[in-house]
């Protein structure tokens, strides 16, 4: 970043207008660009499917994350009601607004449809646009939560069931920061190439994700013909009960904790193959002196047994990750009579998903018992030697993924960072 950009978001901070720019009721921009209604560049598509053109099949979701995408291919199956003859028509290049909330968007989310045409439900708006351009450039300006908040706080009025009051035409009565045609043809572009890159680094990192899986098939398993060189004992079949000690966690209250203090980790802080946590919810240490036997170690396999994640694992606590509690409906794996990295090759594993799928009580909230991760059965080499060997090959394979994953999150904030310059005018094209 130059001299002259770092110096025109400094003044821009303190409220200063710089030369060449304005200020507006969307904040400083540069003298060319506007503020025009979002009407002014989107209409609405009215389009119904009553000719039967999509099925239940062709029903859309749309997502935070993914975007405008096949609702079987994003969710594994299809909510559509029992007729989908009266849902909105969403076009290749369509731009749709959900009205529901989500957790950074309490208003809903804009988003571009970038895949094929279909159909989303009624709680949903679609929108056609004045050009391909201006509709990527609105689905860049709407992926940044400020600006999309900011767009929809004024314009929807929240129903006592937290649904949004807005009919699809007033969607449309907001203001937007638009450059000029030109310049937004350019933006587009570089975000379009940052696109690209972070799509090639998902691919990358996709297939790495199936050699593994392929390589634990090879391993973990006596019958693939493969052995690693130097090793010819035996393997057996054993079940969880033989070779850990399962601990499930201590029932804590909400009136236990607090602001700062001791980690808790429970089911919703259980990710594939990360802790994802809440930092307000910890306990005093004095609360927890006579807990020691729930206190986690590095290393630990802990596993959710509860809620949409119940089957979550993870075994890459680490000592920075410690002190730190197991809370009820959370279960902590420590071998007894095995490698304990070996054993967390084989919890973590897709064969392990499939049991859980299969023995879980599915219910409304989805839970599974200690009985449920003791009885699952996998094979073992009973050289411990061997047993480390396969596991220190599958850590380096998950290593080199992690490695990936750091530098497409790294692409990625990348990306926003420009975007924030880019599509407030701060960098010029």
């Amino acid at each position: 970043m130059n001299s002259v950009v770092k110096q025109r978001i400094a003044d821009i901070q303190r409220g200063n207008v710089p030369a060449g720019y304005r200020k507006t009721k969307l904040g400083i921009i540069p003298a060319d660009w506007s503020t025009p209604e979002l009407n002014s560049v989107l209409t609405e598509n009215k389009e119904r499917n009553r000719s039967g053109r999509f099925g239940k099949e062709d029903v859309l979701s749309v997502s935070g994350e993914f975007g405008v995408t096949n609702q079987i291919e994003l969710l594994g199956r299809s909510f559509a009601g029992a007729s989908v003859k009266d849902y909105h028509i969403v076009e290749a290049g369509n731009i749709v607004y959900t009205k529901s909330p989500l957790k950074d968007n309490p208003y809903g989310i804009i988003k571009l449809n970038k895949g094929n045409a279909g159909i989303v439900s009624t709680l949903y708006a679609v929108y056609c646009c004045k050009s391909n351009e201006v509709g990527t450039y609105l689905d860049y300006y709407f992926s940044l939560d400020q600006n999309v908040n900011n767009y929809l706080r004024p314009l929807v009025r929240k129903g006592t069931k937290n649904d949004m009051k807005i009919n699809n035409g007033d969607v449309l009565k907001g203001c937007v920061i638009l450059p000029p045609e030109s310049e937004t043809a350019k933006i587009v572009e570089i975000l379009g190439c940052c696109d690209r890159v972070i799509a090639l680094k998902k691919e990358l990192i996709a297939e790495k994700k199936k050699q593994k899986k392929a390589l634990m098939q090879k391993l973990l398993n006596p019958d693939s013909g493969f052995r690693l060189p130097g090793f010819s004992g035996e393997w057996r079949k054993v079940y969880v009960s033989d070779v850990s000690e399962l601990l499930t966690g201590y029932p804590f209250a909400s009136e236990n904790f607090s602001l700062t203090g001791t980690k808790l980790l429970r089911c919703s802080n259980v990710k594939r193959g990360v802790l994802d946590w809440d930092p307000s919810i910890t306990v005093y240490w004095n609360y927890c002196e006579n807990l020691d036997e729930f206190q986690l170690q590095a290393g630990d396999i802990v596993i959710a047994m509860d809620g949409a994640l119940v089957g979550y694992s993870f075994s890459k606590i680490t000592p920075d990750d410690l002190p730190m509690l197991l809370v009820q409906r959370v279960a902590r794996l420590r071998s007894t009579g095995i490698c304990q990295d070996y054993l967390a090759h084989c919890i973590i594993n897709p064969a392990f998903g499939e049991h859980i799928e299969r023995v879980k009580t599915d219910t409304a909230i989805p839970h599974m018992s200690p009985k449920d991760i003791l009885g699952y059965a996998f094979y073992m080499p009973t050289c411990a030697k061997e047993q480390q060997a396969i596991a220190d090959i599958l850590s380096a394979a998950d290593k080199e993924i992690d490695l990936l994953e750091q530098e497409l999150a790294q692409q990625e904030q990348k990306k926003k960072s420009l975007m924030q310059l880019l599509l407030t005018g701060i960098v010029r094209m």
